[in-house]
This record gives C-alpha cells, structure tokens and sequence, in this order.
C-alpha cells in the first residue's frame, strides 16, 4: 500500500514536459489545433460524450485504478474534505479515533464503495439507458444521507482534482472535458432521482411575488447554489459574469480601465475586476440572514459607481447576467425555477440598496 501511496504521489509530482502538447485538443472537422480555457471545459460538459471520448474515459479510468481502489478513494475524500469539511459530518465514519490519518477502516471502505459506483458509471457509458435509472435510483437514496446539491458539485471538483494527481501529464485538455461531461452526466441523474424522493428538491414555483421578502428557503437556495458555483473558482465565475455583461451591453465597456487591452478577456485586469465583483456578492449572499450588516457597505459602493458613470440601467444589464452565469455555472439540474426567483429576488435587494435614493 505504501508503494500505491508513493505512486500517487510520484504522479501528481512529474513534471509534465509535454504539457503544451498534451493541453491541446484538435478540433474535430479541422486542421487546427485549439487550446481551450477552464471556462471552455465547463462550457463543453453539457455536451454529447463521444465514442472516442468514451474510450479515452475508459482508459484514464483502468489507469487511476491501477494505483488501487483504496487509494484512489483515500485521495478523493481527502480531497471532498478539504474543499467542504463541514461535510465530514454526514458520514457514519465521522466519529472514528484518528481519521485524519486518512488510514481508518470506515474511511477506506466508503472510499473505495464510491470509487467501484464510478467504475459501474463508466461501464454503463455505452448504455446509458441502463446506467441512468440506477444513478436515479442512487440520488434517492443519498438524500436520506442529507446529500445536498451544492455537495455533488464539491464532489465534481475532487474528483477532477483527484484524476489530476493520479494521471499527471495524461489528464490533459481532452481528458478534462470528457471526465466533466461524465461527471455532468451523473450528477445529472442522481439529482433527478433526489428530485423524486420524499423530501427531495423543491419543486419550481409557478408564480412568486419578486419584490417580496426573501423566505428561509429562499435564503438557503441561494446560498446552497452560491457554494455550487463557486466550486467552479470565483476567478472563473467573474470572467463568465463580464462576458455576458459586455455581451447584452457592449458599451458597457467603456468605463471600465481595462478596456483597451489587447485580449481583454485575458487581461490581469479583467480578470480581477470579475473577481471583485464575485467577491462582493460572496459577502452579500453570506450576509444574507444579516442583511443590515452590509448595508453601508453596499450603500458606499453605490455612491462609488455614480462617479463611474453607473446607470440603473446597467444594473439591469448586471442583474440578467448574473442570471445567464448562474444558468451556466449550475445547469438545468440546478438552476431550476425557484432558485431563479431568489437569485431575482436577492439582485433585486443588492441593486436597490447600492442605488438607494442616487437616481431619483
């Protein structure tokens, strides 16, 4: 075991000398070859998963699993904890004497149990048909365990951050989109068989008073969600939040310092403006049962955006974008109708308190 442990180290530390080619995806049709962005990755995991693509999941899967079951799943819970570690505290194994030493036998044992559910959901790739209703019938029962939305995402991005240890120069640009279409796919299912079960996800609201308070269900959503989409990094959030901004309302731009930039959207700049913005609705969704305690924060920030030439139409434009990130970031699995009436809701409070009595 202490070899397999070794090895898994030995991997995520090689250094991938042939990382410029290996991050390259040829385009499939074309001659060229195109190197795609974090942002891109997540753009593709709602696709069609290829025949090819399939081959290669099946072939990164053998070779993680070549590492052992045991300690691939050591690794992802690890990695599960350390992104989320208040979710330690939904497994049974939670109270075993050292299980930071990540070497107990309730700890193994879920890990490997998760790892072997992988395994049948990459040999059911090519019949999906039979696949589904089993994952269907997996999220069901992860409900009565308290499994949340929020926690599959957490789950999503230790597992790529595990496949990325383990397979080092192999888990490249390809590998990365089929790996996230799969995950897309299981997440996919097991929610809509937690939609299903007793006590499972709310269903979508036919109709919501938009200018009343926000609900305790409410509250949680959003901030359930917010966790979701901040698993995907807040950097990358902010790029896609600005890109749709500057899509519904290009001179929008003009503001802004970083606007003549040369491939502004990969200016630093850009970049950390998008990560400002996404950190201050970070703290307003955090304060959300706290409200008035960031009230004069917001309220200042207001008052800075009058000099920046901030019209109330340009909050709207922010509050439809923030809607189009939202709906890209989570999915149609997540994103469902009662959530986009809170998040409506929760704009609606922000935009109104940053604007307060500036534009009357």
């Amino acid at each position: 075991r202490s070899g397999r442990r070794a090895a898994m180290g030995a991997a995520a530390a090689k250094p991938c000398c042939c990382a410029a080619d290996t991050d390259k995806l040829e385009a499939s049709g074309a001659a060229d070859v195109l190197t795609f962005s974090d942002e891109q990755i997540m753009d593709k995991k709602k696709e069609t998963l290829t025949k090819l693509e399939i081959t290669s999941l099946e072939e990164t899967w053998r070779k993680a699993l070549a590492l052992g079951v045991e300690q691939v799943g050591v690794l992802l819970f690890k990695n599960i904890f350390t992104l989320a570690p208040e979710a330690l505290n939904l497994y049974s194994f939670k109270s075993e004497p050292n299980l930071k030493s990540w070497n107990t036998p309730g700890f193994k044992a879920h890990g490997a149990k998760v790892v072997n559910a992988m395994t049948m959901a990459v040999e059911g790739l090519r019949n999906l048909p039979a696949t589904i209703p089993m994952l269907q019938e997996l999220g069901m029962k992860h409900v009565g365990y308290g499994a949340e939305p929020a926690h599959y995402t957490v789950v999503g991005k230790a597992l790529m951050q595990t496949l990325a240890a383990g397979l080092s120069c192999d888990f490249n640009t390809a590998a990365k989109i089929a790996w996230g279409k799969v995950f897309h796919t299981v997440q996919t299912a097991m929610l809509e068989g937690a939609a299903k079960a007793p006590g499972g996800s709310a269903k979508p609201q036919s109709s919501a008073d938009l200018d009343g308070p926000l609900t305790e269900t409410e509250i949680k959503l959003v901030k359930d969600t917010w966790v979701s989409a901040e698993a995907l990094g807040s950097e990358i959030i902010g790029i896609i939040l600005f890109k749709k901004i500057f899509e519904l309302a290009p001179e929008a731009m003009k503001p802004f310092s970083f606007r003549d930039e040369p491939r502004v959207q990969e200016s630093a700049r850009f970049k950390a403006h998008g990560l400002k913005v996404v950190n201050t609705i970070a703290t307003a969704v955090s304060k959300l049962d706290k409200f008035p305690e960031v009230v004069p924060t917001l309220q200042e920030l207001g008052w800075k955006h009058i000099g920046y030439g901030t019209t109330p139409e340009h909050y709207e434009v922010v509050g439809r974008a923030l809607m189009k990130t939202l709906q890209a970031s989570l999915g149609s699995s997540l994103f469902k109708a009662d959530v986009e009436v809170a998040w409506t809701k929760v704009f609606r409070i922000i935009s109104t308190t940053m604007m307060g009595s500036n534009y009357q």
